[in-house]
């Protein structure tokens, strides 16, 4: 099984392969090789900046096969973005016309892309455009790693920052071991609403409860510092002089 944020319930495997399935299924229905490769380009430009679609469904093969692992295996940031992007095709595909097994067998008519990535992502720093462009004692106080900052400056992967890796103490934090809620049998949205009370801990008052700040007050403070460096790089951008073009002699 993948390491997710939160334990993978009884729909989100089977989400995750059928997303695959039919992004697979898209890139291969012409056997033209180029043809592939444009509809991958189309349907998931952010990888293939990095990828090419032989890779790409290469490393979406190997997914799905630890999707069925009983061992627990930690993605890398380009695994992240190409489940980030297969997932948000789906998601905009099933929610026009519902279909598959979530409709079938479990009632589901509208796939929450914002809030399942919410729930099941560690974080979406490998979108952040803005990395490249932050100097090296940025990105070491937020913990930047050099896989995200590699991959946001569209470098292609190194072989070994595509091995899936057994999960222990010392490479990730614990994995939460609480039965899931991200569904309430009945909703016809997935991960269900509800989901988001599970997501924040709420006490019965609806306020946040004090071991769930603790918990996520380290996490939120990295969060703010990120937002405050970013909008810093923005702002340099915007306001920084624009160089002159040097005048041609008539």
């Amino acid at each position: 099984m993948l390491r997710f944020a939160t334990k993978p319930d009884a729909i989100s495997p089977v989400l995750l392969k059928d997303a695959m399935d039919d992004i697979l299924g898209d890139i291969e229905l012409d056997p033209n090789t180029e043809e592939q490769q444009e509809v991958f380009e189309a349907l998931m430009p952010n990888s293939a900046k990095v990828f090419d679609f032989q890779q790409a469904k290469q490393q979406l093969r190997a997914l799905q096969a630890a999707l069925a692992e009983t061992r627990l295996l930690q993605p890398t940031d380009y695994h992240w973005l190409l489940l980030n992007e297969v997932l948000e095709v789906y998601s905009e595909g099933f929610n026009d016309m519902p279909h598959g097994r979530l409709c079938d067998t479990f009632g589901v008519q509208h796939i929450d892309f914002d809030l399942l990535i919410e729930l099941f992502f560690w974080d979406n720093d490998f979108l952040g455009d803005e990395i490249p462009d932050l100097p090296l004692e940025a990105r070491q106080r937020l913990d930047i790693s050099p896989e995200t900052f590699g991959l946001t400056a569209g470098m292609k992967p190194h072989p070994e920052e595509l091995v899936l890796k057994m999960c222990d103490s010392e490479l990730v934090r614990p994995f939460d071991a609480e039965d899931s809620t991200t569904f309430v049998p009945g909703s016809t949205s997935y991960p269900s609403y509800q989901a988001r009370d599970h997501a924040y801990r709420f006490d019965a008052d609806k306020r946040l409860d004090e071991h769930y700040v603790k918990q996520a007050l380290p996490v939120m403070e990295a969060q703010l510092a990120r937002a405050g460096v970013r909008l810093a790089a923005l702002l340099n951008s915007a306001f920084s002089p624009q160089p002159q073009p040097t005048p041609h002699p008539n």
